[in-house]
């Protein structure tokens, strides 16, 4: 009886919801600037600059179009009812009000898993299609394939950070003891100084000197006839004159050389290749390299006469995990997860706030959860006794909000060809859906319980 009560009103919602103004618009501008897009997207010029912009900004644009169409359809679901007086004849009815929030609820989600399904499947369709109709050789196809039509994990080298902060503390607590400490600076600003610092000179390279860094753990699907991406971006304390740097790069099991045993696997050489300054570059690099342990080494060779030290920013390995179409389905989840929060949390406000509070709430909320990462990142900088306040005041209310950036922005994952791990998601559904919009309903549902709909006049 209670999944049926739900289903009906579910339904009714969806009827109701569909034919509005807004969801017809939404329909409309969505069908209107995809192709729009498709044919404008331009880039960088190439095919890859064609396909990251088109995929990174229509993935974009329908998370925001959804999440937009979400708040205003879930703040007017049941507010719309209350107001026109309609939740009368339901609640006279057998139903219990947390079965109406419910339908509700339903109702709302039925529009968003339509539309997502819809406009998601339009925009895979002309992604994939784009390099059909792009003429283009086949070694800047090769090139598309390797660094977008497929979903990659990146690994980063190990950089010891806490060794570096308790470092950080001895040093601070000797200088303090000896008032060699400037008045004006605190621990935490001395600290992230000094890390900061370490973390330059770990990268850092000198002219005619070279640096190595460990990986760990890579896992390239297949070793035999597949490939690794090493990925940079150069750096240096004086830019030469044509912005070009002169380096080598040596990747393999450096332990073989150490140990002086016979090489298993062979060492990748770049031989001498120039790069220009704050661009992302990748190598390409046979899988063949990685032994069985997934333990490797990256050297680079700053050559003498680039006569400035380099400092290759932001270095990852890369590997195939996955293909283009489940992380683009798992892209989709990603804003699936934001629309079922975005619902609940428009149902429950609507159980105690009227319609356009509701939605100004909403907002805040959303555009809030946009730059929440960056908010999280401001507060930890600021000095010691601001600081102080805002990390047991603002911090722990941002960390109740859920975080649409960083990680869990889906265009991001789809521009980098990054792996949306499944572990993620499964992390994301149950802190965001189950605890977070689960929570919503139900303090909604107690809300809207004890809330009165009508008075008896005499």
């Amino acid at each position: 009886m209670m999944m049926r009560n739900i289903r009906i009103i579910a339904l009714n919602t969806f009827s109701q919801l569909i034919r509005m103004k807004v969801a017809v618009i939404v329909i409309l501008l969505l069908l209107a600037l995809i192709p729009f897009m498709a044919v404008q997207a331009v880039g960088d010029g190439t095919l890859l600059g064609k396909l990251q912009t088109f995929s990174s900004y229509g993935v974009s644009l329908v998370s925001l179009l959804l999440c937009m169409l979400t708040i205003t359809l879930s703040c007017y679901a049941l507010s719309s009812d209350i107001k026109n007086k309609q939740i009368f004849s339901i609640a006279t009815k057998p139903v219990q009000r947390y079965e109406i929030l419910l339908g509700k609820f339903g109702g709302v989600m039925f529009v968003n898993l339509l539309f997502l399904a819809v406009f998601g499947s339009i925009l895979y369709f002309l992604t994939v299609s784009l390099p059909k109709y792009t003429e283009t050789d086949s070694q800047e196809l090769q090139q598309v394939e390797d660094e977008f039509f497929n979903a990659r994990t990146g690994i980063t080298p190990e950089i010891d950070e806490v060794s570096f902060r308790e470092e950080a503390r001895k040093e601070y607590s000797r200088l303090r003891s000896e008032g060699q400490v400037p008045q004006d600076k605190t621990m935490r600003e001395y600290i992230n100084e000094y890390v900061n610092q370490k973390k330059y000179q770990a990268v850092s390279v000198a002219a005619g000197e070279m640096k190595d860094w460990t990986f760990k753990d890579l896992k390239p699907q297949d070793k035999q006839n597949g490939f690794i991406y090493l990925r940079f971006k150069y750096e240096a304390s004086t830019p030469p004159p044509d912005n070009m740097i002169a380096g080598r790069w040596l990747i393999g099991d450096k332990r073989q050389l150490e140990q002086a045993k016979k090489t298993q696997t062979p060492i990748y050489d770049s031989y001498v290749r120039k790069d220009a300054v704050k661009t992302f570059h990748e190598i390409k690099i046979p899988a063949a390299v990685v032994p069985e342990d997934g333990q490797l080494t990256v050297e680079f060779q700053n050559l003498y006469f680039n006569n400035t030290t380099v400092i290759p920013r932001e270095i990852e390995l890369l590997y195939k995990s996955g293909s283009f179409g489940m992380n683009y389905f798992k892209a989709n989840l990603l804003i699936l997860i934001r629309l079922v929060f975005l619902t609940a949390m428009g149902v429950f406000l609507t159980t105690w706030l009227s319609f356009p509070v509701a939605i100004f709430v909403s907002l805040v909320v959303y555009f809030t959860g946009m730059v929440n990462g960056f908010i999280v990142g401001a507060i930890d900088s600021l000095t010691q006794g601001i600081g102080l306040i805002y990390m047991f005041t603002v911090k722990p209310l941002l960390h109740l909000l859920p975080s649409f950036d960083g990680e869990s922005n889906p265009s991001g994952k789809i521009l980098s060809a990054r792996m949306i791990g499944s572990l993620f998601l499964l992390e994301k559904t149950g802190i965001t859906i189950i605890l977070k919009s689960g929570g919503l309903l139900a303090a909604g549902a107690l809300v809207f319980n004890r809330r009165e709909l009508a008075k008896v006049t005499v």
